[in-house]
């Protein structure tokens, strides 16, 4: 956001760098005030920066600008995709990137996925959060997070996949996954790899939509469901473990 200017502050002290020579790549210092509200696996909490300072030297006896936050805290808190911090203790899987996600890591706090994702329920006492991207003309990756780390990762076909099109996924999944080869001659196939269970339905890429490739997603309340056709799943059995332990059946 914004943070208004004490002008005469500011001339002053560009009236001074001008006299000194030194107009450009000076410094100016922040004070942050924050306000600690929740705590969660001894590692991660949610924070409010209650107000910002920008001074002119560290001695803080000239004020450039501030910004208060007057807004209700707990308000504030519930409207964040991470309102209930991270609650899922796993530890990610850094063996491969799928289209730039790794399963198990942290939901990024930042503003710009509030776009693409949405809470949709939660699963005892973790926040259940489901985010969209776009990956080709006629598929999507979309990732789930389980207490804010991510628990699934799908492709799916949200229209006719075009012959070239459908060259350009497999060869993305074969590069993703590190595999050598990759058949499409199969309706499903699975294999596990990395501690990752993976579910390849090939219907998509086939020109077909049968009833078993449609979506279902036990992270998603429904909604996007039933437009989709999946193409590639995939699990950590660390996460199905968690989810059985929470009663999930999948």
């Amino acid at each position: 956001k914004t943070i208004n200017v004490i002008q005469k502050n500011f001339n002053r002290r560009q009236d001074y760098l001008r006299k000194i020579g030194q107009i450009y790549n000076k410094d100016v210092y922040v004070e942050y005030i924050l306000s600690l509200e929740k705590y969660q696996n001894q590692q991660n909490f949610q924070t409010v920066i209650d107000e910002l300072h920008i001074y002119t030297s560290s001695n803080k006896k000239s004020l450039l600008g501030s910004k208060i936050e007057k807004r209700d805290h707990k308000n504030l808190i519930e409207h964040w995709l991470l309102s209930d911090g991270i609650t899922n203790p796993l530890v990610g899987i850094s063996a491969f990137q799928f289209s730039h996600n790794r399963l198990q890591d942290k939901l990024s706090a930042s503003n710009s996925l509030s776009q693409a994702c949405k809470k949709t329920k939660k699963i005892k006492m973790h926040q259940v959060v489901v985010c969209t991207e776009h990956f080709s003309k006629n598929t999507e990756v979309i990732i789930s997070y389980l207490g804010g780390k991510v628990a699934q990762i799908d492709l799916v076909a949200v229209g006719d996949i075009l012959p070239s099109e459908a060259k350009t996924i497999v060869n993305n999944i074969k590069s993703f996954l590190k595999l050598s080869k990759l058949t499409t001659k199969y309706k499903v196939m699975q294999w596990e790899d990395y501690k990752v269970n993976f579910t390849l339905y090939s219907d998509a890429l086939n020109h077909k939509t049968p009833k078993q490739s449609n979506y279902k997603n036990i992270f998603d309340n429904g909604s996007i469901q039933a437009k989709r056709t999946v193409i590639l799943t995939m699990m950590a059995k660390d996460t199905k473990k968690l989810l059985s332990d929470l009663g999930v059946k999948i």
